[in-house]
């Protein structure tokens, strides 16, 4: 696992331990991590037309800092993913009013 793959692992980790204290149980994020590992989830997440169930909860929780969408952009992770992937997490964001700050 590269340095940049176990940045993005603890900070969806972390994001597994803010949804729960938030009373949301990420079940699915988690079993797609334990299924492709945190690289390969992300890349599920963001290849499917639609916007995960998670993803609504998070909004629902004024939490979307939180979601994969929000992760992917992050500085410290953000090389590992195509510029692609990274313009469907952008588009995602700005479709709901939400533009993360810190982002690459």
């Amino acid at each position: 696992m590269s340095d940049a793959e176990k940045r993005l692992n603890r900070v969806m980790m972390d994001a597994t331990k803010d949804c729960k204290r938030l009373g949301y149980h990420p079940a699915f994020m988690i079993q797609m991590v334990q299924d492709s590992g945190p690289l390969g989830a992300c890349q599920r997440i963001l290849a499917k037309p639609d916007l995960s169930e998670g993803f609504g909860r998070l909004w629902e929780l004024h939490r979307l800092d939180l979601t994969i969408e929000a992760i992917v952009l992050k500085d410290e992770v953000a090389e590992l993913f195509t510029d692609e992937e990274r313009a469907i997490a952008r588009k995602r964001l700005a479709e709901v009013g939400y533009f993360p700050v810190g982002t690459e």
